[in-house]
């Protein structure tokens, strides 16, 4: 019989979605499953390592962007090569977004997950210790993480960044930085330095026009942009990236702040099986 490990964020997403549960142990049941629960407490990384020597065949992860992340984080650490299912639960799900996951379908995405193919991506190794899956930044964009509070995002979700933004983006001041990407450095004057992994229409060839490159979480490569004042927006590509500014120490992975003086990101290739959708093209 095939095991899986389901891992359920009960505070995450709309407080409508209480029958999350009961679908996902349906779904576990009919399709012939065993299955080990774990509900997740706060706290920044989950107690899970009574799991980590267990055999699994699916880890089922049901929350959002954060919570996937300390999975993931657990997983890598673990060296449990484990294909990963996302029940998208979540504010923002931009992970999910990006892979064409099911949005707000539960029992699509459990069915895709337990029958789907899964395919690998890449992963964000950051200052050596911590993980990230969809975008790290420095500037602005921790600015607009701390102002969009969880009550703004229970209620308007991904659109709740976008209302604090339209506020706040002009009165930010711009910055200097220095970065370098795969040992060639650059100095800019600018609002954010936000390196992507992952971002929902990013992988579309019409963003091209608006971002100047494609970002894909399958290519081995980080995306590298920098904002300017009139949303001007700089492109670059590279396996590492080093970020330094003396005006700032917070830094942001998708959305949780940390501090450090010195921000390094490394692209792991193909470090992640997820099963989803998205060919990529």
């Amino acid at each position: 019989m095939k095991r899986a490990l389901v891992i359920y964020n009960p505070v995450s997403g709309a407080k409508g979605w209480k029958d999350v549960p009961r679908i996902i142990v349906s779904e576990l049941e009919d399709n012939g499953w065993d299955w080990d629960w774990f509900d997740t407490i706060k706290t920044k990384k989950q107690p899970l390592d009574p799991f980590k020597d267990e055999k699994y065949h699916r880890i089922i992860v049901a929350g959002g962007d954060g919570t996937v992340g300390n999975v993931v984080d657990f997983m890598l650490r673990n060296d449990m090569q484990v294909p990963l299912v996302i029940i998208p639960q979540g504010s923002a799900n931009l992970l999910a977004a990006t892979l064409k996951l099911p949005l707000f379908q539960v029992r699509k995405a459990v069915r895709l997950g337990l029958k789907g193919t899964p395919k690998k991506i890449d992963v964000m190794k950051v200052n050596g210790k911590h993980i990230g899956l969809i975008a790290v930044g420095r500037g602005y964009d921790v600015f607009l993480m701390k102002e969009t509070t969880r009550a703004l995002k229970r209620h308007w979700g991904v659109f709740a960044y976008l209302g604090v933004m339209i506020k706040t983006f002009f009165l930010y001041r711009r910055r200097a930085y220095k970065i370098t990407i795969d040992g060639k450095r650059h100095q800019v004057v600018t609002k954010a330095v936000i390196v992507f992994n992952a971002f929902p229409l990013a992988y579309w060839k019409a963003s091209q026009l608006f971002l100047g490159k494609r970002v894909l979480p399958n290519d081995g490569l980080l995306n590298v942009f920098t904002m300017g004042r009139y949303w001007r927006i700089t492109p670059h590509k590279g396996k590492k990236i080093v970020i330094k500014t003396k005006d700032a120490r917070d830094y942001q992975i998708d959305g949780d702040v940390f501090k450090c003086r010195t921000l390094t990101v490394e692209v792991l290739p193909k470090a992640l099986a997820v099963v989803h959708t998205n060919k990529f093209k």
